[in-house]
């Protein structure tokens, strides 16, 4: 559950970043690809892929708002 967490943490940063450097589309192609780096590393890809599909449509719906 920790691990998890920190995951998320992370993975929310990185968001955050991503959106902070990057503008519109290209902040998030920006964060799916870095999270797909970060979470092949941590070698959790495969387990929470939808973690980084829920992060991907909250850009997506914060991009529509802007």
């Amino acid at each position: 559950m920790l691990k998890f967490l920190v995951l998320l943490l992370v993975l929310w940063l990185l968001f955050k970043v991503t959106d902070g450097v990057f503008k519109g589309c290209i902040a998030l192609f920006a964060f799916v690809f870095l999270g797909v780096i970060v979470l092949a590393f941590l070698g959790l890809l495969l387990k929470f892929w939808w973690l980084l599909l829920v992060f991907f449509l909250l850009g997506v719906a914060v991009a529509n708002k802007s």
